[in-house]
């Protein structure tokens, strides 16, 4: 019988004391070996699988199972281990390893909990990559659960999932069972945790800085709709009538004593305080009576950095037959943090100040609004 060709084969036999005198067997076949070969082979026979093109040599051998040792340059060597065996699946091509609680992989017949299988075993797709409880490359895992990659040094950490084909690569959370988050979860050492996924209450996709994807900083629906919850914005009117403010060129700081509503309460006396650089945009409408005299009317934002003209008309020429004469404008403007914003009003014209600025509790008539834009 022909033993393989080279020395690795030989240099094996050797060192388990097998010589040529007594010749190993060659068994072909259209699968790997399994644990359950054992029987009619010893220690140093050689299985040839033809199908995968694979050798593989009985280096261990029991009353009960024989264990294999991959020859190929290409294939990892699976050896049983103290208390476990090594199973490889013909059909599958994949293999599980389990072996002892003391080295982190569970025995067969127990709840596998550490089990781990690499290759096609259904219902895992070719490649999959599957584990439980704890399985890490470095320093000891921090938890229960984890796939954990570490490195204590200065260097680089990281994970890629590459596929040089032109197929998809992808990274999959999957909750099986209701009640809980898909997510992905982000924490530095200043201690800000970070979180991104499902929402298993509403089933949107959610931006959180939390540990889990509760409350969305960006919350987006199953159709696409998208919504910033916490983004400051707010929106004040004036409730009742407020005389004499204006007409004889007094600059009226308008009053928008009542907040409809006011995200982040950065909305307080009439003003507006930017709690982040940014830009904002803001609108107001005035509406005012009592005008005999008033030729000239001018809306104004005014910012710590800079004044905006929103409108300007000539309110007597304008107002309707109740007397009555609304004014709006809006702008974009860049703030920084802590800067304000608010509104005035200045006619001329009249022989005083005498004009009203006008407010109703609804529908609203003198309003001031505002955003965070980006």
């Amino acid at each position: 019988m022909t033993v393989a060709q080279g020395g690795r084969v030989r240099n094996i036999l050797s060192y388990l004391g097998i010589g040529e005198s007594n010749p190993p067997d060659i068994w072909f076949a259209q699968r790997a070996p399994l644990i359950t070969d054992f029987k009619n082979w010893d220690l140093g026979d050689i299985w040839i699988d033809i199908l995968l093109q694979k050798a593989y040599i009985m280096l261990g051998k029991t009353v009960s199972s024989g264990t294999w040792q991959s020859l190929s340059n290409n294939d990892v060597g699976a050896i049983g281990n103290a208390g476990g065996e090594v199973e490889t699946d013909p059909v599958t091509a994949a293999f599980t390893i389990v072996g002892t609680a003391t080295n982190g992989i569970n025995v067969i017949g127990t709840p596998a909990t550490h089990n781990l299988t690499i290759g096609l075993q259904s219902p895992y797709s070719d490649g999959n990559f599957r584990f439980a409880n704890n399985f890490y490359v470095g320093l000891a895992p921090t938890g229960t659960g984890n796939l954990e990659i570490t490195e204590s040094d200065a260097a680089e950490v990281n994970a890629s999932i590459v596929n040089t084909g032109t197929g998809d690569a992808f990274i999959q959370c999957i909750v099986a069972a209701a009640g809980g988050d898909a997510f992905s979860r982000y924490l530095i050492a200043a201690g800000q945790v970070w979180s991104a996924g499902l929402d298993h209450t509403d089933c949107h996709y959610k931006v959180s800085a939390s540990p889990n994807p509760v409350v969305g900083l960006i919350d987006i629906t199953p159709v696409g709709e998208i919504t910033m919850p916490l983004q400051p914005a707010f929106l004040a009117y004036n409730a009742a009538p407020i005389i004499n403010q204006t007409g004889n060129g007094n600059v009226a700081v308008v009053a928008f004593g009542t907040e409809l509503f006011d995200i982040g309460v950065h909305f307080a006396a009439n003003t507006f305080t930017a709690p982040i650089l940014g830009t904002y945009r803001f609108e107001a409408t005035v509406q005012m009576s009592a005008l005999a005299g008033a030729t000239s009317s001018t809306l104004i934002l005014v910012t710590t950095s800079a004044s905006y003209v929103l409108a300007a008309a000539n309110p007597t020429a304008c107002a309707n037959a109740a007397g009555n004469f609304t004014i709006h404008g809006s702008a974009l403007v860049a703030m920084a943090a802590t800067n304000t914003a608010h509104i005035t009003l200045q006619n001329i014209g009249a022989a005083g100040d005498t004009n009203t600025i006008n407010g109703a509790a609804g529908p609203l008539i003198t309003y001031f609004s505002g955003k965070l834009e980006c």
